[in-house]
C-alpha cells in the first residue's frame, strides 16, 4: 500500500519558499496536500530573484496569502520576527496542517505548541515517497547547489531512507 502524506494542509515560510524553489519542486507542493498557504510577511522576506519568481506563480494558481485572524494572534507573544508570528498564528488557524520550514527558532516554538514541522528537504522526501519524483537526491543536490544549506545528517538520512 503507497504512503500518503499525513496532513491535508501545509503553511510554508520564507525559508521553505526558498529551498522548494531553488530545487525546481515548489510546484509539487499542492499534489502533495490539499491547501497550501503563506502569509503576507513571510512572502516578503522572500527576496532572491529566482525564488521570488517561484512565489509569485505559486501565488497565481495554488498558493493562498492569508492573513492570520487576530485570535490566533492574540495567542502568540511578540516574537524577534513579526513574520515568524504570522507563520506560526497562520498554522494554530489552520489546524490539522504542517509548518514547513527550516528556521529551528520557529520550530521550537511550533513544537511547544504542538504544530508539526518539516523541513523544505524532508517534504522532498515526501515528494519521493508518494511517487511524484522518482528520486529526491537530484532535487537535494539542486537546492544545495543554489546556496541552500542542508544539513548532512538530514541528507543522508533522507537518501538513506528512500534507498538512494
Amino acid at each position: 500500500m503507497a504512503e500518503t502524506f499525513p496532513y491535508p494542509a501545509a503553511v510554508l515560510d520564507a525559508n521553505a519558499i526558498i529551498g522548494l524553489a531553488k530545487s525546481e519542486s515548489l510546484a509539487l507542493t499542492p499534489h502533495l496536500v490539499a491547501e497550501c498557504a503563506i502569509s503576507p510577511g513571510a512572502a516578503g522576506e522572500v527576496q532572491d530573484a529566482l525564488s521570488r519568481t517561484a512565489l509569485r506563480d505559486a501565488l497565481a494558481s495554488w498558493l493562498r496569502l492569508r492573513t492570520p485572524r487576530p485570535e490566533f494572534l492574540d495567542r502568540l507573544p511578540a516574537f524577534p520576527s513579526p513574520a515568524d508570528r504570522e507563520v506560526l498564528a497562520l498554522s494554530l488557524q489552520m489546524r490539522p496542517c504542517v509548518l514547513v520550514t527550516g528556521d529551528l527558532w520557529l520550530s521550537r516554538r511550533a513544537a511547544e505548541r504542538s504544530v508539526p514541522v518539516l523541513p523544505a528537504p524532508a517534504l522532498i522526501q515526501w515528494f519521493a515517497v508518494v511517487g511524484l519524483i522518482d528520486r529526491a537526491r537530484p532535487y537535494l543536490d539542486r537546492m544545495i547547489a543554489q546556496g541552500f544549506g542542508i544539513d548532512p545528517l538530514l541528507y543522508g538520512a533522507i537518501l538513506s531512507t528512500l534507498g538512494e
